[in-house]
């Protein structure tokens, strides 16, 4: 599991933009945390969501 720190971070390992990313936690659970003004996460869970989603069929888009 490699931790990612920082919005530029997720966004790189994600291939998507950060305000795609900020949708995808309000409307879809998308696994970023909160630290005070810091945001993190990390591959696994990144890679455990996605597939989830594909799984389940879910319908997202990337705007």
């Amino acid at each position: 599991m490699t931790r990612l720190s920082g919005w530029q971070e997720i966004v790189d390992y994600a291939k998507r933009s950060e305000s795609t990313l900020k949708k995808w936690k309000k409307d879809f659970n998308f696994p970023i945390i909160k630290l005070g003004g810091c945001v993190e996460s990390d591959t696994v869970s990144i890679d455990k969501w996605w597939q989830r989603i594909v799984e389940s069929d879910m319908q997202i888009d990337d705007n």
